[in-house]
């Protein structure tokens, strides 16, 4: 488009300096006039512009005016010899006559006024293409992201969960669109229920793949083993797959609905509360080793068992919650979580995990930067019928 404008504006220059002649041979001098100023002259910018990028914005700006204006002068002259030559069929040189010292003046004009506004259009349209292209780029990965996402959390298990002698909620909140923090609630053979909850190192993709490989295999190592034994099996598996810098902390335990009783291991976690209502709340210390799974072999993990009371609650949480940052930059702290932790009795486990982070939220006041998970265990009566159930099955024959 440029280049037929730059040709029209060479014929109607042609025509005005010869003073009105619209002869063939006018009219085809001016249009290869107009031509070679255009292509000199954007051609020479075109070969220098990488050159202006590195410069600053009105010096570049100078050196382009300067390089179109040459540019237009030199193709003003080899567009007239080049003109002169095919239609009157003199020899091919530089004109040198007095009546084509305004040759520079003009050419330079027109290169300025087409030549450097194509260039600059031109370049704007690929500046646009560009960007153009990485809005859908990000645009694609921002659809694989969310489809990351519904895929891991498809793979956890429901926010609630009810069953005879408990109730249970969880939060898995990620800090980016998928996260390596993770919870699992699952029935084991021997009636119990199975519960962990885990942080992989790092945030993004990678602890996501991390995740779901530790994820996949809990239920099967738990499968005959208590809670320390479970995380014992786990990390030998681990520490064989995982890379130096990738470990997973978790905390483990085994809930037995008819007795009440929770068993805990801990691998690195912070520890769970214990809520009871009336008291304050109580981290639940495991003895022994806490390396998180994958750093160390051969860790002998130790456990311990907490006899529930109907209403007792016990509060399992990745650190992302209390190492959540506030406007001034500091963490929230585990103190100040502690403070937070009272519940009111009588409302549903998932409702008291919204009231949490509503709490951490109004503390804090910053945003996320780490996954966040809780799982929220609550003890609950037993029916009388499964009471009366479970007594008849240990009871004599005729008793």
């Amino acid at each position: 488009m440029y280049l037929l404008i730059g040709t029209a504006l060479g014929v109607l220059v042609g025509v005005v300096l010869s003073r009105g002649d619209t002869s063939a041979g006018t009219l085809v001098v001016g249009a290869i006039v107009g031509a070679t100023v255009f292509l000199f002259a954007y051609g020479l910018g075109l070969l220098l512009e990488p050159a202006f990028r590195r410069l600053p914005k009105l010096v570049s700006g100078i050196a382009r005016a300067l390089t179109y204006a040459l540019g237009g002068t030199v193709g003003g002259y080899a567009g007239i010899a080049l003109g002169r030559s095919l239609v009157l069929g003199v020899p091919l040189a530089f004109p040198s006559l007095p009546g084509f010292a305004i040759i520079p003046l003009i050419s330079a004009a027109f290169a300025l006024l087409v030549a450097l506004p194509a260039r600059a259009y031109e370049g704007m349209r690929a500046r646009l293409s560009e960007s153009i292209e990485r809005l859908k780029a990000a645009e694609y990965a921002e659809k694989e992201l969310e489809l990351a996402r519904a895929i891991q959390q498809r793979l956890l298990p429901p926010a609630t969960l009810d069953g005879p002698g408990h109730a249970l909620a969880a939060r898995n909140v990620p800090a980016r669109h998928v996260g390596g923090d993770f919870y699992d609630v699952f029935r084991l053979e021997d009636g119990k229920i199975g519960v962990a909850v885990a942080d992989v190192a790092g945030k993004g993709m990678g602890a996501a793949l991390v995740m779901a490989t530790a994820k996949a295999v809990v239920p099967l190592l738990a499968a005959g083993r208590g809670a320390a034994a479970t995380l014992a099996a786990l990390n030998q598996k681990l520490r064989r797959e995982l890379s130096p810098r990738e470990f997973v902390a978790m905390a483990y335990a085994t809930y037995d609905d008819d007795a009440g009783t929770l068993t805990l291991a801990n691998a690195g976690l912070p520890e769970p509360y214990l809520l009871r209502p009336g008291r304050p709340p109580r981290p639940l210390s495991c003895p022994g080793p806490h390396y998180p799974l994958g750093i160390k072999g051969d860790v002998i993990y130790e456990e311990i068992s907490v006899a529930l009371e109907p209403g007792d609650r016990v509060l399992f949480l990745s650190d992302g919650l209390p190492e959540r940052t506030g406007v001034a930059g500091e963490p929230l702290g585990y103190a100040a979580l502690e403070q937070l932790l009272p519940l009111p009795s009588g409302v549903p486990p998932d409702e008291c995990l919204r009231l949490l982070l509503a709490r951490v939220d109004a503390a804090s006041g910053g945003p996320a930067e780490d996954d966040v998970t809780l799982l929220l265990l609550e003890r609950r009566p037993i029916a009388a019928s499964r009471v009366g159930a479970a007594a008849e099955s240990v009871s004599p024959s005729g008793s």
